[in-house]
């Protein structure tokens, strides 16, 4: 429970009044939040009291520090309310917010946009209407890097650019929420917006605001179809389609990298190539994305080991193909890339130990890097697509072409043999890949 003593007087001595205490409780939070690199916070309520838990690094953690007694409850949610413009009196309802927070270092004033959701929750112990809170903490700071910084390994790197630097066509990428497919566009975008481009972007909702972007927020009056359709006729060179959710949504995108302009947008599947099978799910001909797709890049968020709690260990070749279902000659190519050779088939991996440290809080991790799989089409993969062949056998050609597609399991084993992430984390997050 928080009981410090600064939440209830102010820097006089004086004591402070119910909502100033609630005031303090949730710059409080949203600090400590900001400080550890959370990404979400989320107010649940519980019989007694309402706990809050920070999502750092993919993980989410229960903050003890900030445990609130109910009645603390509903001055909270109304601060946070009207922090973030929502109806206060509204609680059947779900709500959708936003606000600015600052937060001052020794260096400098930093000021993050906080967007909020807020649905009403229904408890067995109590028959009164309660809400849940989550906060999503938009730092710009985190599209404002290179590619390289994302976890890109160099030739994935160069085949991306060259993607997105085309004139027209479609490139999509793909992965679960939290994936990292928001951030990963937004530095692509970036990197191609130059004052003679054009970029047109529709989102639901607009997370960072960009100079140089012309952005739209979906909405019922406002959906990604009707503003693909007037987006043609406002001379775009680049359109960012922010999911592809139907199927108007995804042939009018097609059709639109047909007629010169690169689309990119965003899918929800496993892997790279089973997005040729979710475009044909959506109504979009075989023909058709042969004829535009560029790429897909498909890619997972992995924690990365904290460098003060890193320590070897050494795996028998054989259990990492059996562990990752590899063959040999695919691990070799991947330890021949990390230059990292076997000795008496044995091969040193990282892991992290256990109990961690103060820097990464005891996780044992700290920060996330990339897992990617990049998909690049050329003549022969758009042949395979054109004559009805099943993904599998579009996988394993594109594999065997070497350039046109490296696994995101081949990736991570990379960025495991050099120290980058752990074999446990590689297998939590690669488990549906």
């Amino acid at each position: 429970m928080m009981s410090q003593q600064s939440v209830f007087t102010s820097e006089d001595g004086a004591l402070l009044t119910k909502g100033e205490q609630a005031q303090r409780v949730v710059t409080n939070i949203l600090n400590d939040a900001i400080t550890k690199g959370t990404s979400d916070i989320h107010f649940q309520p519980q019989e007694h009291t309402t706990i809050v838990k920070f999502r750092i690094d993919g993980v989410l953690y229960k903050q003890e520090l900030f445990e609130l007694p109910i009645t603390e409850e509903a001055q909270i949610v109304s601060i946070v309310k009207i922090k973030a413009g929502m109806k206060t009196e509204e609680r059947r309802k779900q709500q959708d917010g936003r606000f600015s927070h600052s937060i001052e270092t020794k260096k400098e004033l930093l000021t993050y946009d906080i967007r909020v959701s807020c649905i009403p929750v229904c408890r067995q112990f109590d028959k009164s209407q309660r809400q849940s809170l989550v906060l999503r903490i938009l730092d710009k700071k985190r599209i404002q890097v290179k590619l390289d910084e994302l976890g890109f390994l160099p030739d994935t790197k160069i085949r991306l650019e060259k993607i997105i630097h085309r004139k027209e066509g479609l490139f999509l990428s793909t992965g679960p929420a939290g994936s990292g497919k928001t951030t990963t566009l937004y530095v692509l975008l970036q990197m191609i917006n130059t004052n003679d481009t054009h970029i047109l972007t529709i989102e639901d909702p607009v997370e960072y605001t960009i100079d140089g972007f012309d952005q739209i927020a979906a909405s019922e009056h406002m959906p990604f179809k009707t503003a693909l359709r007037s987006f043609m006729r406002h001379d775009p060179n680049v359109i960012m389609v922010g999911e592809m959710r139907d199927q108007d949504t995804a042939q009018i995108a097609a059709e639109a990298a047909m007629t010169g302009h690169m689309v990119i947008s965003s899918l929800h599947t496993n892997n790279a190539v089973a997005t040729i099978s979710r475009l044909l799910e959506l109504n979009v001909t075989k023909s058709m994305i042969a004829d535009t797709l560029n790429g897909v890049l498909a890619q997972r968020l992995a924690r990365k080991i904290c460098p003060d709690c890193k320590i070897k260990a050494s795996v028998k070749l054989i259990n990492l193909m059996n562990c990752f279902q590899m063959h040999e000659d695919e691990v070799q190519k991947c330890l021949e890339y990390a230059e990292v050779a076997t000795e008496n088939d044995n091969v040193t991996v990282w892991c992290p130990r256990q109990g961690g440290c103060k820097t990464c809080r005891n996780t044992s991790y700290l920060g996330r890097t990339g897992i990617h799989e990049l998909l690049m089409l050329d003549d022969a993969i758009a042949d395979l697509i054109r004559t009805n062949v099943n993904i599998h056998e579009i996988r394993k050609a594109a594999i065997q072409r070497g350039n046109m597609l490296r696994s995101m399991t081949a990736d991570g084993l990379i960025k495991m043999v050099k120290g980058e992430t752990s074999p446990q984390e590689l297998a939590r997050i690669l488990a549906d890949s």
